[in-house]
């Protein structure tokens, strides 16, 4: 299965995902990236300043229920109340 995210807002300045990751900061590379990732899918970004940004996110259509929810509740954890807001 494939979803693929277009918008023509300003984009993602080259080098700034790079850059993200290399600082050890969370944002797309764990949030989007990892989950994808641990359902053993993939995701694409192409953007530049000024043009717009796509997301195409791709992941094994026949994946188990019990592997998806692993997969969200292992990134997820308690939520402010201290419940998991998974279960």
């Amino acid at each position: 299965m494939t979803v693929s995210v277009r918008d023509e807002g300003e984009g993602i300045e080259e080098g700034r995902l790079e850059q993200a990751r290399a600082e050890g900061r969370l944002g797309v590379a764990q949030s989007i990236e990892g989950r994808v990732a641990d359902l053993g899918g993939r995701v694409s970004i192409i953007s530049s300043g000024g043009e717009g940004t796509e997301v195409e996110i791709t992941v094994p259509s026949a994946q188990p229920p019990a592997a998806v929810e692993r997969a969200v509740r292992g990134r997820r954890g308690p939520g402010p109340s201290g419940r998991d807001p998974a279960t």
